[in-house]
């Protein structure tokens, strides 16, 4: 199964460049996921690992809008056991 995962990476508004693509490796993945004919094999979800307090997931959550939410992952705890686990193992879905 292969992945598309970014961790840790608050997604600056100084850096345009890594906005632009990163939205096009997920325009790109997204449409892989919903067009199975296209594909050689099976897409994990997107997933996004960070360390974010409550108040401050909105943001991570706003940064990351381009990405579609019925394909993406958001794992806020940060880099644990659990999203080593989400990542490289079960791929269970780690919405928050």
């Amino acid at each position: 199964m292969s992945g598309f995962s970014i961790v840790g990476y608050s997604l600056p508004d100084a850096d345009p460049y890594t906005k632009q693509v990163m939205y096009e490796i997920s325009r790109s993945y997204t449409y892989n996921r919903e067009h199975p004919e296209s594909r050689l094999g099976p897409l994990a979800r997107i997933k996004v690992v960070d360390r974010r307090d409550e108040v401050s997931v909105g943001d991570l959550y706003g940064r990351y809008r381009f990405l579609p939410r019925e394909h993406t992952d958001f794992l806020v705890d940060g880099f644990d056991e659990r999203a080593v686990e989400v990542l490289f193992c079960s791929g269970a879905e780690g919405t928050r």
